[in-house]
């Protein structure tokens, strides 16, 4: 009876002392995984981050800064093209001779005119000139903007005065390079058909608002994204925000390893129907710190998420936070346990002192 009373006592004191050696391991780092938590948070906090963002807008007005060596493509049937100086082309590119229908169309008399054929299948590519490699990134600019509810314009300026605003592509072969300034328009009236313009580049959407301004941003929204492998698109809304008449909002192009990242979608614009307005509807995606809204009668603001976004949309914070919170349950656990062996052993222990 004695040994088994001393095998028992001593079964009993080595569990003691393992759950005394548990408690005292995690007890040592649940503070390191709090100051770890700590530490992270901060850390998520202080660095910057890059977000996805994705952007639809209703506008009348669209700057991208296409940058050289992208070659975006547009489709130039049934466009006239305005420049100053004449275009060495072909047969494609048929002049337009009378000064007055040129005044119409491209805003001066001392403009001269090419139309395109509508059954033509020429394509204007932007952007097409190689980048200097001891130079810094080159750009066209193009600026989209809806005339008188029936026209689209874009005028198209390189950054270099010599450099190439346009190249002009048939099916298999290249009529022409246009090194100036050039002016694209397309007369929407009667056309059935949506005309599409993919882009990459920085962006402005949206006029300034003054007196004299004609092409505002309507409406629209911006949505940003983090990468999540356990939705169906991959990604997961973290904040959005609806856009009012009269915002502008700048995409600049954010630098990944050394390398520009420049926002990319398209531009849809067609026919107006049922009276409605002829705008231009924007899709636009792309990877930023934050996105700069300007807002009429206010100092405008930098759409980013919040602290509390960063910190939950953080992988290396939510690991840390998990730790923590099994180092803690875990802690309660080998308590409770605790609890219940002494409480377990108190009474054998008056016991064996019985006579």
């Amino acid at each position: 009876m004695r040994l088994m009373k001393g095998t028992g006592g001593s079964l009993r004191t080595a569990e003691q002392a393992w759950f005394s050696l548990q408690s005292w391991v995690v007890r040592l780092l649940v503070p390191l995984t709090v100051l770890a938590f700590v530490i992270v948070g901060l850390w998520v906090l202080a660095i910057g981050s890059t977000w996805s963002f994705g952007v639809r807008a209703l506008t009348a007005s669209v700057i991208v800064d296409v940058p050289e060596s992208t070659e975006v493509r547009w489709d130039l049937s049934g466009a006239v093209l305005c420049v100053r100086t004449p275009i060495e082309a072909d047969a494609a590119l048929e002049p337009i001779t009378d000064t007055a229908e040129r005044a119409a169309l491209c805003g001066s008399r001392r403009q001269l005119a090419y139309r395109v054929a509508t059954t033509s299948e020429l394509t204007g590519v932007v952007g097409s000139e190689p980048a200097a490699a001891d130079q810094d990134l080159g750009y066209t600019t193009a600026n989209f903007a809806v005339l008188d509810q029936r026209r689209l314009v874009i005028a198209l300026t390189p950054k270099n005065p010599s450099g190439i605003a346009m190249r002009v592509d048939d099916i298999d072969r290249t009529i022409g390079l246009i090194k100036q300034p050039i002016m694209i328009v397309f007369d929407l009236d009667g056309v059935r058909r949506d005309r599409l313009f993919p882009y990459l580049g920085a962006l402005r959407i949206g006029d300034d608002v003054s007196p004299n301004a004609r092409a505002l941003l309507e409406s629209g929204e911006i949505q940003i994204y983090r990468s999540a492998g356990d939705t169906v698109g991959g990604r997961a809304l973290v904040a959005s925000v609806e856009l009012m008449l009269g915002d502008t909002i700048r995409l600049d192009a954010e630098t990944q390893k050394g390398e520009p990242r420049f926002p990319r979608g398209f531009i849809r614009v067609g026919p107006a129907r049922g009276g409605e307005r002829l705008l231009m509807d924007l899709i636009g995606y792309g990877i930023a710190e934050q996105i700069k809204v300007d807002r009429y009668g206010e100092a405008g603001f930098s759409m980013k998420p919040s602290r509390w976004a960063r910190l939950t949309n953080s992988d290396p914070f939510v690991l840390v936070t998990l730790i923590m919170v099994g180092l803690l349950s875990l802690l309660a656990s080998l308590a409770g346990s605790r609890s219940l062996i002494m409480a377990h052993s108190s009474p054998s222990v008056a016991d064996d002192g019985a006579p």
